[in-house]
């Protein structure tokens, strides 16, 4: 574990890192509380696969006709076997209504389970460097917000999500393009893969009005989204 999320975690010393990828965020500006959705809003799914040691993760991204972007939704686990997955995914269109899984591309076998099971799925554009400056900026912008307490391992990693420091880097790193410490960064992928997607979803069509103007109000008004608990 990287020394100084083990002093976060285990020390108390609480702080941010040097060298974050998303030294724009700010929480009195990028967290919100949870509120009633417009009509009209659209919702996309980022998926990164995972077993063990790393989680499978999905987070939902609410995009409103004013073109404000959402994070309202987080699962994160690891050791789930490919029928738990789509079994999840599926339970999370049926509490909002997705329009597209956007998926780390590196499974393709698992996207096109996805689309024999009913969920729409399409390879994620994968380039990290365009996709981690689209959604800096879209931070920085305050365009991007996250609903308060419905994506903490997203929090978490973000805290810790940092470009390596220069004399972690060896003679050859120095000459390459520089990409942030490949760990605890899978909600982070997610993000930039909704993104990306993002850029091209809202200059399509707009849906039509949804039946239910607010798929989280079942939230708001206390019940429980078993996803953001552990999955049995």
């Amino acid at each position: 574990m990287d020394p100084r999320r083990f002093a976060m975690i285990y020390g108390g010393e609480f702080g941010k890192m040097q060298g974050l990828v998303y030294d724009s965020w700010d929480d009195d500006e990028n967290y919100i509380q949870p509120f009633e959705l417009p009509t009209g809003t659209r919702y996309l799914a980022g998926v990164d696969w995972g077993f063990n040691p790393d989680p499978f993760v999905l987070k939902i991204r609410a995009i409103t006709p004013d073109g404000m972007q959402y994070g309202i939704s987080e699962f994160y686990k690891t050791q789930l076997t490919p029928s738990d997955i789509i079994k999840i995914a599926k339970q999370k269109k049926q509490l909002f209504p997705i329009s597209r899984f956007v998926c780390d591309p590196s499974q393709p076998g698992m996207i096109e389970e996805f689309n024999r099971n009913g969920l729409t799925a399409i390879k994620a554009e994968n380039t990290a460097k365009e996709g981690i400056g689209a959604h800096y900026d879209l931070i920085k912008s305050r365009r991007y917000k996250e609903f308060i307490g419905t994506c903490p391992n997203s929090r978490d990693e973000r805290e810790t999500y940092h470009y390596p420091e220069p004399k972690d880097l060896g003679p050859d790193d120095k000459q390459k393009e520089l990409l942030p410490v490949d760990a605890h960064n899978h909600a982070m992928d997610v993000d930039r893969y909704l993104t990306m997607e993002a850029r091209s979803f809202i200059k399509e069509k707009p849906l039509k009005p949804l039946k239910s103007t607010n798929p989280f109000d079942a939230i708001l008004k206390g019940k429980r989204d078993p996803h953001t608990e552990n999955f049995s």
